[in-house]
C-alpha cells in the first residue's frame, strides 16, 4: 500500500530546508526504505538528487514518499512526478499502483504525445528535457540500478546513454535499416541547440534543415 503522488505536496515549495541534502537524508532515513543498500553513501546521494529536484521547484519528494515503501517503486514514481503535469488525474491513477503499473499508467499518458513511447530511460530523459529545458535536465539521475541503491539491481545491469540510444534511433540508420558509417554526435547536436524537443522525425528535420 502507498499513496502515490500528492499534486499539492509534490508543488509545495515552502518547506525552504528541503534544498539542503543533509536534511532531506533525515527524511530518507526516517522513512525506512525496503530494497535499499543501507550505506551512508546511498543515503547522501539520493538526497542530493531529490535536494536538487526541490531546488529547482520541480518536485518535493514527499509528494509521493510513503513510509516503508520499496526504493525501486519510490524510483517509478519520481519519474512520474518530474514529468510535472500537473494532471490530477494521472497522479491519483498512481496510489497503490504496482512498479509495473506505473509504467503502464506513465506510458499510456505519454503515448499519445510521443511516438513510439516505450517508457525507454532515454525516451523519459527527453520527454523531461523538454518540460525543464537545460538547466535542470542536463544532468537528469533516475537509474537508481546504475547509481548502486537498489539491491534487486540484475547481475551484469548495463545503464542505457540517454543520447545515444536517441542517436541509434534517429543517426545511426538509413530508412532502409542500414547503419551509417559515420553517424552524427547527438552530444554535440545538443550542446548546439539545445535540449531535444520531441522524440519523432520532425524533431531531426529541424536539425538538419
Amino acid at each position: 500500500m502507498h499513496t502515490g503522488i500528492d499534486l499539492k505536496v509534490l508543488t509545495d515549495f515552502t518547506e525552504k530546508d528541503l534544498k539542503y541534502y543533509d536534511i532531506v537524508e533525515e527524511a530518507l532515513r526516517a522513512n525506512k526504505f525496503t530494497n535499499i543498500y543501507e550505506e551512508d553513501w546511498v543515503y547522501e546521494e539520493l538526497a542530493c538528487i531529490l535536494a536538487r529536484d526541490f531546488e529547482w521547484q520541480v518536485a518535493n519528494f514527499k509528494g509521493y514518499m510513503t513510509k516503508g515503501m520499496d526504493l525501486r517503486l519510490f524510483m517509478e514514481l519520481r519519474k512520474s512526478a518530474l514529468i510535472s503535469t500537473w494532471d490530477e488525474e494521472f497522479y491519483k491513477k498512481h496510489t497503490d499502483a504496482s512498479i509495473a503499473e506505473v509504467k503502464k499508467i506513465r506510458t499510456e499518458f505519454l503515448a499519445p504525445h510521443y511516438m513510439d513511447y516505450e517508457d525507454r530511460d532515454w525516451q523519459l530523459y527527453l520527454v523531461i528535457g523538454k518540460a525543464w529545458g537545460g538547466g535542470y535536465s542536463e544532468h537528469i539521475d533516475f537509474d537508481f540500478d546504475y547509481l548502486g541503491f537498489l539491491k534487486d539491481t540484475p547481475r551484469g545491469y548495463q545503464r542505457e546513454d540517454y543520447l545515444v540510444e536517441c542517436m541509434k534511433k534517429y543517426t545511426h540508420y538509413d530508412m532502409n535499416g542500414r547503419e551509417i558509417e559515420n553517424p552524427i554526435n547527438i552530444h554535440d547536436v545538443i550542446a548546439l541547440y539545445g535540449i531535444v524537443d520531441d522524440l519523432n522525425e520532425v524533431w531531426w528535420s529541424k536539425i538538419i534543415g
